[in-house]
């Protein structure tokens, strides 16, 4: 039996989840608040046949034949994720630095790596850099950045990924960009910026 715990990636990788982007179709999916537009919430899905296995009253199930069809939050959510990598690698892109904010769906990451030199996000290839270069980071960068943008009043959680949701509006996404800014020049005569 193959089980997808989607609990984070859900509908963050593409509209069908990880099942979607991958074309594999797991016998049974947990979903989190995704389904819920970042409320608290749960799904359990798969097929009729293992659904009527399971003792739905102890689980606390209250309608387990109930189908949730996700609206345009998926397309808001990429949206803007595209609107936030754009703007933070043109903050990055001013500063003069070798930086690059990448990602897909809803993620995005900030690769402080200097041995590459990539201009374009969307030529930069996660795969191809390879997992040690990816981790392999100037020492205490994440953890300053992180701090310097509390200081400007922007919580990056999960820094240096961060997952955007339904709740972020264009208007939330604009806010994050000055104090993105502002933790930047905070930190240029620290960081190998």
């Amino acid at each position: 039996m193959l089980i997808f715990d989607e609990v984070v990636t859900g509908f963050h990788i593409s509209p069908g989840g990880a099942q979607g982007s991958t074309d594999i179709i797991p016998d049974i999916n947990t979903l989190a608040e995704i389904v819920a537009g970042d409320l608290p919430g749960y799904a359990v899905a798969s097929s009729s046949e293992i659904m009527n296995c399971l003792d739905h009253n102890a689980c606390g199930f209250l309608n387990r034949e109930k189908i949730i069809q996700h609206s345009s939050a998926f397309e808001q959510v990429n949206d803007m994720s595209i609107r936030i990598r754009l703007s933070l690698n043109h903050v990055i892109k001013s500063k003069g630095s070798d930086w690059l904010v990448y990602g897909e769906a809803s993620a995005f990451h900030l690769y402080r790596g200097n041995e590459l030199l990539i201009q374009d996000s969307a030529k930069f290839y996660p795969k191809k850099v390879g997992r040690q270069s990816l981790y392999k980071q100037p020492a205490d960068t994440t953890r300053l950045l992180k701090l310097a943008m509390n200081i400007n009043g922007v919580d990056m959680s999960g820094w240096p990924r961060v997952l955007i949701s339904a709740k972020h509006t264009e208007k939330g996404i604009d806010e994050t960009i000055e104090p993105f800014t502002k933790s930047i020049e905070l930190l240029e005569p620290i960081l190998e910026f």
